[in-house]
């Protein structure tokens, strides 16, 4: 069964034993609370997911962050740059054309995020332990255009606890800033730290994918995608935030100026569309897996 929704109706799956999720079409099709096996996720900060943007102001993006996913782009991501805000107005967009087809456990969720000139057709497809996104970025101007792309996966308390373990093919890490060194394997088991941001670099041919275990709550999911060369992790311990985020990307956090210096741009010419993925699995253990 198939149905058309005017955005910014809230789409609601709810799996007892499954997946629990939110999905936001005032947030271009980002995901807001989930939950799996009745055990929450997702991170939300203190006054809860906004399941639609702020008001326009000077720190928009941050009033309107939280939940599972919040995808960041499609001209900027990271810091303030050339006249575009910090992570870009992905999720400040709301989607059109949302259309919702619900069969036998199966549910499709497709829309469309348009910034500026650069137009993002996205699917959202939820089994009862998996949520997969697509995204087919297209650039519809007569000229290039840079078109970074960063999906922000966030998990907050109860998941994130000192027993959650992040790994993954991880050959070498590299902080964004300068600092002490950081677990990040066990992000809940530093001292309280303030928006730590490390990006992983993958062994040569590896699977693209990282996995949160907690042993003692015997839960697992794996973050994995496809048409993104870079992988960011995020930690934040303070009280107002409590939160660990694997970041799939195309570009850094430093913003668009920056990544052109570097020679990282991520470009689309006139015409060209781009296709790229987030899966989030989740599982639980048995007692020898754990």
């Amino acid at each position: 069964m198939s149905s058309h929704l005017p955005s910014p109706g809230v789409i609601a799956i709810d799996e007892e034993a499954g997946l629990s999720a939110r999905l936001l079409p005032a947030r271009g099709l980002d995901i807001g609370e989930v939950s799996f096996a009745g055990l929450l996720l997702s991170w939300a900060p203190p006054g809860g997911v906004p399941e639609e943007p702020a008001t326009p102001g000077p720190d928009r993006w941050r009033a309107s962050f939280g939940g599972l996913v919040a995808t960041c782009g499609l001209h900027n991501v990271g810091l303030p740059s050339e006249g575009y805000g910090q992570h870009g107005s992905f999720t400040l967009t709301a989607a059109t054309e949302v259309s919702v087809v619900r069969d036998d456990g199966l549910v499709t969720v497709t829309g469309v995020v348009a910034d500026e000139d650069l137009l993002c057709r996205r699917t959202l497809t939820v089994t009862p332990d998996t949520v997969a996104i697509t995204d087919v970025v297209t650039n519809t101007a007569a000229a290039d255009r840079q078109a970074p792309l960063l999906c922000h996966v966030n998990f907050g308390a109860p998941f994130l606890g000192p027993d959650l373990v992040v790994d993954g093919a991880v050959e070498t890490s590299i902080p964004r800033d300068p600092g002490p060194p950081v677990d990040w394997r066990r992000p809940a088991r530093n001292v309280v730290l303030d928006d730590f941001v490390v990006e992983h670099r993958l062994a040569p041919g590896a699977p693209q994918l990282l996995t949160l275990t907690d042993s003692v709550q015997r839960v697992r999911v794996t973050v994995g995608w496809t048409g993104l060369d870079r992988v960011h992790q995020w930690i934040d311990l303070t009280p107002s935030k409590y939160v660990t985020a694997i970041e799939p990307a195309n570009c850094s956090v430093m913003g668009r100026e920056f990544d052109r210096a570097a020679g990282r741009a991520p470009m689309l010419r006139p015409g060209e569309s781009r296709t790229t993925g987030v899966t989030i699995r989740a599982e639980r253990l048995d007692l020898e897996s754990a």
